[in-house]
């Protein structure tokens, strides 16, 4: 949340939020006192604070929290097909082994860079959908566009000049032979982590926009779950050969893409259209707002500046998740090559 405006009419802080398209938002207000009024000055009637500072918002019932959090089960279908194929893809149009740590870089640095901008633009800007879902619309339909140009990045390439083994005799490709291909998936795989990104931060966002305070905690329980069910149900998928039930597709690496990259579409546009989030009405504060890429040079300081128990939590999710990309990266070429004997490019 941004930091609340003072009242022009009152000392009491209040927060701006009007349903999306409610006729009757001009009713809705719950002051400090209990008591229905409007601000006179903006001509916006406004909701304000209750006794404890929050705003009054409804409970959630549970099939509501679970349309609400579904977004984050379709983003895990995308990002479970992305890791779970990606190395074995690289390999595949002749990366060196050494050099495939370098593309999921992608991952980190998008989230460095996107969630904290997206966050804030989100934060400043209010549309007839609101502040959040443009976000997840517009995130979704990146998601799978890129998940698209992912699988066919190989005919692509060969298609602006690599060699057709390329796309059709995989296993003869020797490192360094195929560079359009690799361009093509290189480009898609980051554009991918960023579109990610720049829906799960907005999401989250969401979430605590329409759930009242006593529901984070449950809200949060359920994320947790749909990404659970999001990432077995993608890497799942990754393990079945989906050309025997749709063998237009060609390659199993197409079908799992598209596929995915549907669901996903699918799941943030059932998240937009169930729930209306209360749009933010901005009134005058002195408190200055943070703006695009301002708010990355304010991560060092904020940083510095947090509680221990904050830097505590930095550092145990630093560390896993250190160790998490060591396995998505190398484990399933591991087992494929190592265990097993094969070659990326046996499929």
């Amino acid at each position: 949340f941004s930091p609340m405006p003072a009242s022009r009419r009152s000392s009491a802080p209040y927060a701006a939020y009007l349903p999306v398209g409610s006729e009757d938002a001009d009713l809705n207000v719950f002051p400090d006192d209990g008591k229905q009024r409007d601000d006179a000055e903006s001509g916006v009637a406004v909701p304000l604070l209750d006794r404890n500072g929050l705003q009054q918002r409804e409970h959630f019932s549970t099939a509501k929290l679970i349309l609400l959090t579904i977004c984050m089960a379709g983003t895990q279908f995308a990002w479970a097909a992305q890791n779970g194929m990606a190395t074995k893809t690289f390999r595949e149009a002749g990366m060196k082994s050494s050099v495939v740590s370098l593309a999921f870089l992608a991952g980190p640095i998008s989230g460095i860079i996107v969630q904290p901008i997206v966050g804030a633009w989100s934060d400043n800007i209010q549309t007839r959908l609101g502040r959040r879902r443009p976000f997840l619309i517009a995130g979704a339909v990146a998601i799978a566009f890129n998940m698209l140009l992912f699988a066919y990045g190989t005919e692509l390439g060969v298609a602006w000049g690599d060699p057709s083994a390329c796309d059709e005799n995989k296993s003869s490709v020797k490192e360094g032979q195929c560079p359009r291909s690799l361009g093509v998936l290189v480009v898609a795989f980051w554009l991918l982590d960023f579109a990610l990104n720049a829906v799960q931060g907005p999401a989250r966002a969401l979430l605590a926009d329409v759930l009242p305070p006593d529901q984070h905690e449950v809200g949060n329980a359920w994320f947790a779950f749909m990404i659970s069910i999001g990432n077995l149900v993608g890497y799942g998928l990754g393990s079945v050969d989906l050309t025997d039930y749709l063998s237009f597709f060609v390659t199993n690496l197409r079908a799992l893409y598209i596929v995915c990259g549907a669901a996903c579409v699918g799941c943030v546009i059932l998240t937009s259209v169930t729930i209306h989030e209360p749009v933010f009405v901005p009134q005058s504060t002195s408190v200055p707002r943070v703006r695009g890429v301002a708010v990355l040079k304010k991560l060092p300081r904020s940083f510095v500046q947090s509680p221990k128990i904050l830097k505590r939590c930095f550092a145990v999710q630093c560390t896993t998740w250190f160790a998490f990309f060591m396995t998505f990266i190398y484990y399933a070429a591991f087992v494929g090559e190592s265990v097993y004997g094969g070659i990326a490019s046996d499929g």
